[in-house]
């Protein structure tokens, strides 16, 4: 890879703020970040709000010029369809606010969101398990 990249790897729960103040100090090289969403999975009870959040990071990165080919998201996605969820299909980060499961583009579901999954990536391996 060109060193002129730039790698993010965003991992799991973190601030929007920060995510936004991230994206804002590489306007100009949008189209040059590379970015590695993971949500995990064991519910809706425990993993909600971590899924929703990742799926809002993807729209943020999206909406700062990211193109969605740089973006690799991995997310369990045993929520947003999940019987307790009171509306199939959408996840949302915020009450009263949009639908951020809507053209999330996932690259790695299920069992194949694990360490080992998440490192190959991490390491550019072509060929993932």
């Amino acid at each position: 890879m060109k060193s002129s990249l730039i790698y993010l790897a965003l991992v799991l729960c973190f601030g929007q703020v920060s995510l936004r103040v991230l994206i804002d100090s590489f306007s100009d090289k949008s189209s040059q970040i590379h970015a590695v969403l993971v949500g995990g999975g064991a519910g809706v009870a425990t993993d909600y709000n971590d899924q929703a959040n990742i799926c809002h990071a993807y729209h943020v990165l999206i909406n700062h010029g990211v193109l969605p080919e740089n973006i690799v998201l991995m997310i369990y996605d045993d929520v947003a369809y999940a019987p307790e969820n009171p509306f199939p299909g959408k996840l949302f980060n915020q009450p009263n606010g949009t639908d951020v499961y809507a053209g999330c583009i996932k690259d790695y579901t299920g069992n194949d969101v694990n360490p080992e999954t998440f490192m190959k990536v991490l390491k550019g391996d072509k060929e993932l398990a």
